[in-house]
């Protein structure tokens, strides 16, 4: 099966006269969301390119399969290149492999999202002339435009993305002005024809993620979970909405001994908590996001993209940092534990006496929900 999806009938793509610009997403889906700026600025100097080079650009997207429903239809993409991470795709055949569908596109240039020294040789392998890619993981030698990485949390992960795209820019002589200091709003305009999930009538509904596929030391302990919980269910009078995958199942079942009476897994049931971690596919996940008045959970790959949908979003972070990954949106917040010299960590399981996020409130979080939720309706209001 060819791993080339095109989205548009009138596709500069299918002109080799183009200059072919590749585009290696990250792996995870929040950085994958998070890199969305990057195309936003590769589209905007279309006219710039062309004025210079006296070549239309053509921008294609390598994503993994995982991921690609999220920029079908997303007009800043003229091509979809499906990559895969199975066990075919691993070690030295892996690379050779990965080299291969590279070295087919006939590209111009390739942008790295990925830091590893896997991509940086099958890059070099597929003799791509201009390989722009951060100089980590040893694999400075297979680029020809690197880039120095900054400490982690320097700059956000979106304006570390954006940086590949200046650097070629840069390349080619088209000077960019965009601030690589602050973040700037992601967005999934492929996902915008998205009907929302039928969620039956009743009361609002905000989504809920408990879970995080990192570890332990970024996920809110369940008891202060289950504080929000309740507190949504009774003071803000919403009906909750369980997603994650099914590595939260465990999580959502300690949640459930507590709330047996409220719980359900019928979306049209009626009840105050719908549990469906664990089944649903990612665009009937996109889908709920959208019929949702909220989102609440950890710095998650769904975090980010609730926000990237324009929900109101809040993100509990505990081992991770919000300076590098928070959401990013009108209505995002990230709520961060206060007096904790440890944090940010980046482990998986936290070592110390004191959890960080065991001092997060549900009274905290809600107070923050319900602030950026009113701001949306207001916003909404007078637009």
């Amino acid at each position: 099966m060819s791993p080339v999806i095109r989205p548009t009938m009138n596709n500069p793509a299918e002109n080799r006269s183009c200059l072919r610009l590749l585009v290696l997403a990250p792996n995870w889906l929040g950085d994958v969301v998070m890199h969305t700026p990057l195309l936003s600025l590769l589209h905007g100097y279309r006219g710039e390119v062309t004025a210079v080079t006296g070549r239309q650009v053509s921008i294609h997207l390598g994503v993994r399969r995982a991921w690609a429903d999220l920029f079908r239809d997303d007009f800043r993409v003229d091509e979809l290149i499906l990559l895969e991470r199975d066990r075919r795709h691993r070690g030295l055949a892996g690379t050779f492999r990965l080299a291969n569908i590279l070295r087919q596109g006939g590209y111009d240039a390739i942008l790295l999202g990925p830091p590893s020294l896997r991509t940086g040789i099958a890059a070099w392998m597929s003799r791509i002339p201009c390989r722009v890619g951060y100089r980590s993981d040893g694999r400075s030698a297979f680029l020809t435009v690197g880039l120095s990485p900054e400490p982690r949390g320097s700059l956000h992960y979106s304006s570390e993305m954006i940086g590949l795209g200046r650097a070629w820019l840069d390349s080619l002589g088209v000077g960019i002005i965009e601030s690589l200091d602050k973040g700037v709003p992601t967005s999934l305009p492929g996902c915008d024809s998205l009907p929302p999930a039928d969620m039956g009538a009743g009361l609002p509904v905000w989504s809920v993620a408990p879970g995080t596929t990192y570890g332990e030391a970024k996920t809110w302990p369940v008891d202060r979970m289950g504080d929000f919980l309740e507190l949504a269910i009774e003071k803000a009078g919403v009906r909750i909405v369980l997603l994650g995958d099914e590595a939260a199942r465990g999580f959502t079942l300690r949640l459930r001994e507590r709330f047996k009476e409220f719980w359900s897994e019928d979306p049209l049931g009626g009840t105050a908590i719908l549990d469906l971690t664990g089944k649903t596919d990612l665009l009937t996940a996109a889908g709920i996001l959208r019929s949702s008045s909220a989102f609440i959970g950890n710095d998650s790959g769904l975090m980010h993209l609730a926000a990237a949908l324009g929900r109101p979003t809040v993100g509990v972070f505990g081992s991770s940092n919000p300076e590098w990954t928070a959401p990013l949106g009108r209505h995002a917040k990230a709520i961060v534990p206060t007096g904790f010299s440890c944090r940010p960590c980046y482990l998986k399981t936290c070592n110390q006496a004191e959890f960080c996020l065991d001092t997060v409130s549900a009274e905290t979080v809600l107070a923050a929900v319900l602030d950026i939720a009113g701001d949306a309706r207001t916003l909404r209001e007078e637009s």
